[in-house]
């Protein structure tokens, strides 16, 4: 009866022109096309991925190379530029210190009287198990005040600076205390 009937559809796959049914091996080819897309996406996106991943990872010779920090990047704020003077005296980079320094030359004269090649020499190992902090105390216009303090080996240097403006950066103009 569901043969005589045209509202139903049939259930079994329409003959072709030779009258059997298509087999699965030519039947399935949309599959087989399809999982052939998925695999060279799949390939492309590896191989990108891949591609990617050393180029990233190459650089070139002295890429990595460090590049010291300028006078304008360390002292562009009054703290910071406390604690790199307090830093430069603690390690004994005087000359560093006079850069950073815009009033009272015996802040650094004092200290490098002082110091002589011994304590100079040790000035580079002492980088190294040195810590050196900063707070800023007040700040208004061109002036500010920032404390300093240098840890060594449970030995620590403390001071407070009056910093004032010259141009972008920010130098130390005297010792408070």
């Amino acid at each position: 009866m569901a043969a005589s009937n045209p509202s139903i559809a049939p259930t079994q796959a329409p003959l072709s022109t030779s009258g059997q049914r298509p087999s699965r091996a030519t039947g399935s080819s949309g599959l087989r096309l399809s999982l052939t897309f998925v695999a060279v996406i799949c390939g492309v996106t590896v191989l990108a991925w891949g591609s990617a991943k050393v180029a990233c990872n190459l650089h070139p010779p002295g890429y990595l190379a460090f590049k010291p920090a300028t006078l304008e990047q360390l002292a562009n704020n009054p703290k910071d530029a406390a604690l790199e003077f307090h830093h430069r005296l603690a390690t004994y980079d005087f000359a560093g210190a006079r850069e950073l320094l815009a009033g009272d030359a015996s802040l650094v004269a004092n200290p490098e009287a002082a110091c002589d090649a011994s304590c100079r020499a040790g000035g580079s190992a002492r980088v190294k198990s040195l810590m050196t902090r900063a707070s800023l105390l007040t700040r208004d216009g061109d002036s500010a005040q920032a404390r300093a303090e240098a840890h060594f080996l449970g030995e620590v240097t403390a001071a407070t600076y009056e910093l004032r403006r010259d141009g972008k950066v920010w130098k130390v103009s005297k010792r408070i205390d």
